[in-house]
């Protein structure tokens, strides 16, 4: 059949949608909500492109890209109620881009307890060089929106963050103490 055709309302999976070591694949126009886990996870590819899709009340991450071997990019999505927006984890190999995105409600708390356990970053890059951060809007998000970080052996260079609107929240509605960061460097 065709996509419309198709709605899946319960999975019981730890990720929406799954790809590990794929290349040249595009995923565009999804709706992918209430995802218990990540709602869309990219693992050791490469040339995957996440675009214009609306993801939302996640308990983990939005987007997670892990061991990136380059050109993983996310583009002009809404990512909402989610525990980390888009984040590249483990070592990632680059270039890769997050633009355009409107992210909001990272690790929001609801009814006074916190929403899940991640950090709560909009936009998150670990342990590689070579990253795109561009033209994104952020709000509410309960750590540093944008952070780099780089442990041991890894530098993190080559990485350009331009042209981002980071908005504040209410400080009430966050149990961590990082509120107000808008970009952060961090390193072992």
């Amino acid at each position: 059949g065709i996509p419309s055709d198709h709605t899946v309302q319960y999975s019981s999976q730890s990720a929406g949608i799954y790809i590990s070591e794929k290349s040249y694949l595009e995923i565009r126009n999804i709706n992918v909500s209430y995802v218990g886990g990540t709602a869309i996870h990219v693992n050791a590819s490469d040339h995957i492109t996440v675009d214009n899709c609306d993801i939302s009340y996640t308990f983990e991450k939005g987007i997670s890209f892990r061991n990136s071997r380059g050109y993983c990019n996310a583009t002009n999505n809404t990512i909402a109620h989610v525990g980390d927006g888009i984040y590249w984890t483990e070592y990632n190999k680059g270039p890769n881009l997050a633009a355009n995105n409107t992210i909001s409600y990272c690790n929001y708390v609801v009814g006074g307890s916190q929403y899940n356990n991640n950090d709560g970053h909009a936009i998150g890059m670990q342990n590689g060089d070579r990253f795109v951060v561009r033209d994104n809007t952020v709000s509410y998000t309960n750590m540093p929106a944008i952070l780099i970080w780089a442990g041991p052996g890894q530098t993190g260079k080559d990485c350009v963050i331009k042209g981002n609107v980071v908005l504040a929240g209410n400080k009430k509605t966050y149990l961590k103490s990082y509120y107000g960061i808008g970009i952060g460097w961090h390193s072992t």
